[in-house]
């Protein structure tokens, strides 16, 4: 027996298709010719969250870091693990025209710069255009090893990106002391559900180490059409990167450093506990480490804001 599947995207878009009781909703998609946006089809990175609004299901093996109970008890799903009981209706927080899949193709490092005490930026030449929003991200393969990475756009329309330096990372070592100009490199993308939608309310983006990557690609495509709050943390003053970009931004934009230091008007603590929204009716990007992205949309809800106007990235090292 088959079950209705109702799939409404953020465009507009709808599409009714036919699952078996076996399968996920991204499995029931991609049958129908369909690829729902996702990576890691475990249920541990978020990509593929949609929420279910009518029927039943089983959440599957959804990880808490991609997850939250909140979500959950609000009808947030993971696609690649949801397996409906029923006819349902889900709405997906993206156009259809993500739904093609990423594409896979080869780039040469143009340049790679230290930005800051543990942070790299690399430039990469794609072989051929990806079309990606802002917001989202590249898989990057890790010259001689067989592994990959992801790593953020920074730019709205080419291939830089930022890398946080650890001390095992093998991205890290690789970028640290053995990438030159010309090297070759495989991806793939674009990935993720991170982007910047249509501005038509004020925005406000919180961003804490290299979350500020995808950040940074999202004020360059908002282009101030709309008023922009800019919340930047980093653990220590040397840390920080990117602020002549966020100076000519244009938008309002606060600093912070968890252990003080550098310019006294910086903060002096949590980058989160400058969340203070002055309304309710404001879209929020929130992107970094997972603790950081738990205080931030816990004050957010607090202030008022809607949870499908709270944006979240987790960055994980890796």
């Amino acid at each position: 027996m088959s079950l209705s599947l109702r799939l409404a995207f953020e465009d507009g878009t709808e599409r009714e298709i036919a699952g078996l009781p076996w399968q996920t909703v991204f499995q029931a998609a991609q049958a129908h010719g369909i690829e729902l946006a996702t990576d890691c089809r475990e249920g541990a990175c978020a990509t593929c969250k949609a929420r279910c609004t009518e029927g039943e299901y089983d959440v599957g093996d959804a990880s808490p870091e991609a997850l939250s109970p909140e979500e959950e008890a609000a009808g947030f799903v993971l696609t690649c693990q949801m397996v409906p009981l029923g006819d349902c209706r889900l709405r997906f927080p993206y156009p259809f025209s993500l739904t093609g899949g990423p594409a896979a193709m080869g780039a040469t490092l143009t340049a790679v710069e230290r930005v800051a005490r543990d942070t790299v930026r690399f430039d990469l030449a794609l072989d051929r255009e990806m079309a990606f929003l802002p917001g989202q991200y590249a898989r990057i393969g890790i010259p001689g090893t067989g592994e990959e990475r992801a790593f953020s756009f920074s730019r709205r329309d080419r291939g830089e990106f930022h890398a946080r330096l650890l001390p095992d990372g093998l991205m890290s070592g690789w970028l640290a002391s053995r990438a030159k100009p010309g090297d070759r490199l495989d991806l793939s993308g674009p990935y993720g559900g991170f982007f910047l939608r249509e501005p038509v309310r004020p925005v406000l983006m919180v961003a804490g180490g290299t979350g500020l990557a995808p950040i940074l690609a999202m004020l360059e495509a908002l282009e101030g059409r709309q008023p922009a709050v800019v919340l930047f943390g980093a653990a220590s003053a040397d840390r920080l990167f990117a602020l002549d970009r966020l100076a000519a931004s244009g938008a309002e934009v606060s600093l912070a450093v968890e252990k003080g230091g550098g310019d006294p008007s910086w903060y002096a603590g949590f980058v989160t506990d400058l969340i203070d929204p002055p309304a309710s009716d404001i879209d929020a990007y929130v992107c970094g480490p997972p603790a950081m992205i738990d205080a931030a949309r816990a004050r957010l809800r607090a202030a008022g804001i809607a949870e499908e106007r709270i944006h979240c990235e987790r960055f994980l090292p890796s």
